[in-house]
């Protein structure tokens, strides 16, 4: 079985002092809820092997602050197409991983991870995506190159106002 997490970055800030929306930072709202979904995931002891993150400032923040607070210890691979790539790219994206890891996390945008959602699983996913949430997508392959989108079983999906 292979494990893909899809984990929105945290709150942005949306002030005009940036010059473009890529280099928006985190509110301190987005760095706590970073914080307490990286230690949600060690918690439940699903510390993902593999962190992928877009290169936009608000997402590899969001990664890197999970990956320090949730004490993952993992090095944080930046995919620029992450930001703004479709659901395909992210699919091609997943493909081409090693097979020796199992359980990975990309760290990105909306609408694009609501999209790799509705499009990887069983059934319809027609719930909102706020920031910081986390689905958990299993497929039941050996290989990556193996995933096809409509074969996929949504076992959570989680946003940080739900944590305890």
């Amino acid at each position: 079985m292979k494990t893909v997490i899809l984990f929105r970055h945290g709150q942005a800030k949306w002030n005009s002092g940036f010059n473009k929306d890529y280099d928006r930072t985190l509110t301190d709202v987005g760095i706590l809820e970073a914080e307490k979904m990286g230690c949600y995931l060690a918690n439940k002891n699903l510390i993902p092997e593999q962190v992928i993150s877009s290169s936009a400032i608000r997402a590899h923040t969001t990664a890197k602050t999970a990956n320090i607070a949730g004490k993952w210890n993992k090095n944080i691979i930046l995919e620029p197409m992450i930001y703004g790539g479709p659901p395909d790219f992210l699919l091609n994206l997943v493909k081409s991983q090693d097979d020796k890891i199992n359980f990975i996390c990309l760290v990105g945008h909306e609408p694009n991870f609501s999209g790799f959602v509705n499009k990887s699983i069983i059934g319809n996913f027609r719930q909102g995506y706020p920031t910081a949430t986390m689905a958990k997508i299993n497929f039941e392959i050996e290989k990556w190159n193996d995933i096809e989108f409509n074969t996929g079983n949504l076992d959570w999906v989680v946003r940080p106002y739900e944590i305890k």
